[in-house]
């Protein structure tokens, strides 16, 4: 008997780059009776055209790599989620596994040893309300697979709008940039782009100005400005 597919997904792309998981994907989508075709992808590990005819972007992180990929030095995940922002109208990344893949992995990798997790909840939170990349975190591959399917629901559902973009971050979590924007001097544009070039305010507020000036986005102008809220801060002047 012929399976009947999914009722809110008409095909699955997915991305060639990682062979073991392009296998694992198309055992499960083909369980499902879901049509899918490997294909070489530039964001996410999955694209998927929805009945709504409209394409989800699903960015596969495990738990170590979704830290990694923060912190190293190519700043990976954060490029990936500008990227997606400017290109995709629905996308999310789902992270499998759990705080022990970090504890393994440090074997190997020393920028995880210092690694806690809370440095694993502000790297969610940055991701979310800084570069506007929804994150869900699931502990197997079975359960990522199972979110792709509930969230392809979710937004055939809503009838396109874009309910991934609602973070499940409280606004009360978005201290970092609402502290660059503090006295209205620095827009949002602004404060994003120095969050994505320094790993906190109080790292790009004390910055050397060569250094500001080094960001394409950054001028005169504006440090500045980054200096007037500097000393607004160290004097206490509201």
């Amino acid at each position: 008997m012929k399976k009947k597919g999914n009722k809110s997904i008409i095909k699955v792309f997915i991305d060639t780059s990682e062979k073991a998981f392009v296998q694992k994907s198309e055992q499960f989508f083909k369980n499902k009776g879901i049509y899918h075709e490997r294909k070489p992808l530039e964001d996410g590990d999955l694209k998927i055209l929805l009945k709504t005819k409209e394409f989800f972007t699903v960015e596969r992180k495990r738990y170590d790599d979704f830290v990694s990929s923060y912190i190293g030095k190519e700043r990976h995940i954060q490029d990936q989620a500008v990227r997606m922002n400017e290109n995709c109208k629905h996308y999310c990344c789902i992270v499998h596994g759990s705080f022990d893949d970090i504890t393994r992995a440090a074997r190997y990798n020393p920028s995880l040893k210092r690694v806690k997790e809370p440095t694993v909840h502000k790297i969610h939170q940055k991701l979310e309300m800084v570069y506007k990349l929804p994150c869900f975190f699931v502990e197997t591959e079975a359960q990522y697979f199972n979110k792709v399917l509930e969230l392809s629901d979710m937004l055939v559902k809503a009838s396109g709008t874009q309910v991934l973009c609602k973070s499940t971050i409280g606004i009360e979590d978005r201290s970092d940039l609402s502290m660059l924007m503090a006295g209205g001097g620095i827009g949002e544009g602004t404060a994003r782009l120095l969050l994505n070039n320094f790993d906190s305010p109080h790292d790009a507020l004390y910055a050397p100005r060569e250094e500001l000036l080094e960001i394409n986005g950054i001028g005169e102008g504006t440090v500045a400005k980054i200096k007037e809220l500097k000393e607004v801060f160290e004097n206490g002047v509201k």
